[in-house]
């Protein structure tokens, strides 16, 4: 056991009276977090569970920092949760990179998906612990007991504005504190699974088409609580008289004029180099509600599915 319910209870009481004034950091004191690629979202569903890397039979899109992978082995057995989104990783590997972006590296979290853990069930479960800090880039060993837990600097990992130059190295650390489970982690649970925008929802159920999802609570994030948004995105997404209409938005870094759209839709493909803004495709026309239709951005799928005939911007 980390710590035992009545302190995460504690820890959830008082962190909420503080964040839930801020529109994104509400909810964050009574949630961990695990965010994965698409692709792999719909493997934990179908699973039931999320699986530790030293289990996985094969890793799908590993986005993970190989230079600090392999540091310590002792996190490979383990599934790993922060106590808020939005940290360096998550920097370094949401949303669609530029191919000129210097930074991109491949494969990297394309479309993320946040899965929403409770605190309080997860943190007083018998085979979770917690790390003050990235867990495997150190050495160090998963931590345990109300005491320990008393430790954590919650100001710091919390804390979401720029850091002042003399405590940015550690803010930064603080804010990859984890929350470890051995093995396995089951999704009774979960809280939520939090797509970016209507549209990605739209593309992992899709995905799930032949899986019974009644017991999900999917929800589309709206605000910015979660996900940077920083990276490449569709923003909208409709059929009108058989042609596809998009609108997507811009990196921040590395922006381009134009950028790379290949597009199709049962067996018609086409290439394009685009602008961020809204565009319509004539060269393909399909009046089918069912047709799949399938567009990639910068080389990364950015969505595959059905597409609504009914426009819907995502704000």
């Amino acid at each position: 056991m980390a710590i035992s319910v009545d302190r995460a209870n504690a820890h959830v009481a008082y962190w909420r009276e503080r964040l839930e004034r801020f529109s994104t950091r509400a909810g964050w004191a009574s949630s961990l977090f695990h965010a994965c690629q698409i692709e792999v979202a719909e493997r934990i569903i179908r699973d039931g569970r999320v699986i530790c890397r030293q289990d996985l039979p094969n890793v799908i899109c590993d986005v993970a920092n190989q230079g600090a992978l392999w540091n310590n082995l002792t996190a490979h057995q383990y599934v790993r949760l922060y106590f808020r989104p939005r940290n360096r990783f998550h920097l370094k590997t949401e949303g669609i990179k530029s191919l000129s972006d210097n930074y991109r590296i491949d494969p990297h979290m394309a479309i993320p998906i946040m899965f929403v853990f409770d605190l309080v069930s997860v943190l007083s479960d018998q085979s979770s612990y917690f790390v003050p800090g990235n867990f495997a880039s150190t050495a160090m060993q998963p931590l345990s007991g109300n005491e320990s837990f008393d430790a954590l600097n919650f100001e710091y990992i919390y804390h979401d504005s720029a850091p002042s130059p003399d405590i940015m190295h550690m803010i930064q650390d603080a804010r990859m504190a984890e929350v470890v489970v051995l093995n396995s982690l089951t999704l009774q649970h979960l809280k939520a699974v939090v797509c970016r925008t209507i549209y990605e929802e739209q593309m992992l159920r899709h995905m799930l088409r032949d899986f019974d999802v009644s017991r999900i609570k999917f929800i589309t994030e709206r605000g910015g609580a979660l996900f940077f948004r920083r990276g490449i995105f569709l923003s909208e997404l409709y059929v009108s008289q058989g042609n596809i209409h998009f609108t997507f938005q811009s990196p921040t870094t590395a922006i381009q004029p134009d950028y790379k759209v290949k597009i199709g839709c049962e067996n018609v493909w086409y290439d394009f180099k685009l602008g961020a803004k809204k565009w319509r495709v004539p060269q393909i026309t399909n009046t089918n509600p069912n047709a799949i239709w399938t567009i990639y951005i910068e080389d990364c799928l950015a969505f595959q599915g059905p597409v609504r005939s009914a426009s819907g911007t995502v704000v």
